[in-house]
């Protein structure tokens, strides 16, 4: 199962108050949402969750504020091999951490161990490239797939 979110429904509506943005009905049945989703979810996932629970929520009104929670780091943005994303609650704005998501079942787990930044200056040399962010997102399978 994904490691729980830092977050919870009614902090991010008041942090989405707190830099300026409207808290509409279909942003805020949005919200409520997330929290319906144990594993990494799509927009279409989304999408059917509340055009059963809220029908007069809009697709684009889902893609935009799933941009916005993105900009906010709010949600995390998953980029799988085939090039289609997925989304999951952030495990936290103030640390820095990335993704193991599971082949099988979906699982995510956040981590933090990282030591990319040392390879930044033999990389920038090699390649001319002035690198200022990474993200890092390692497939496999879980112990409970495994097992």
């Amino acid at each position: 199962m994904q490691s729980s979110s830092t977050f919870k429904s009614d902090e991010i509506v008041e942090l989405l108050r707190d830099r300026g943005y409207r808290v509409t009905s279909p942003r805020q049945a949005i919200v409520e949402a997330l929290f319906a989703f144990d594993r990494a979810f799509t927009a279409d996932d989304l999408i059917q969750l509340l055009s059963d629970r809220d029908p007069g929520v809009g697709r684009a009104t889902v893609f935009r504020t799933l941009e916005m929670l993105v900009g906010l780091d709010l949600l995390d943005r998953l980029h799988a091999a085939d090039g289609c994303h997925s989304y999951v609650l952030a495990h936290s704005r103030d640390r820095h951490y990335h993704h193991l998501i599971c082949n099988s079942c979906g699982t995510v787990v956040p981590f933090e161990s990282c030591n990319i930044e040392a390879l930044y200056p033999t990389v920038s040399r090699e390649t001319d490239f002035q690198i200022s962010s990474h993200m890092l997102e390692l497939f496999g399978l879980c112990g409970t797939c495994r097992a």
